[in-house]
């Protein structure tokens, strides 16, 4: 059987998208590595720690539908 060398690369952005999807700001955070750069339009912000991560998305989360 050949070796899937970008499978967890995949498993991993599939776990990440449904975290997305579900709005779930804080299985999204778990994603990221600290510090993590958030970077919008209009402005690049440094979140240090998974909180931060947590917090920014939970905002942007905020402004979609469920």
């Amino acid at each position: 059987m050949p070796h899937d060398e970008h499978g967890g690369v995949l498993e991993a952005f599939g776990r990440y998208t449904q975290a997305f999807q579900a709005l779930d700001a804080r299985a999204v955070a778990q994603h990221f590595h600290q510090p993590a750069l958030f970077i919008t339009p209009k402005e690049i912000v440094s979140l240090p720690t998974i909180e931060a991560v947590e917090q920014a998305y939970a905002g942007v989360m905020s402004d979609m539908p469920p």
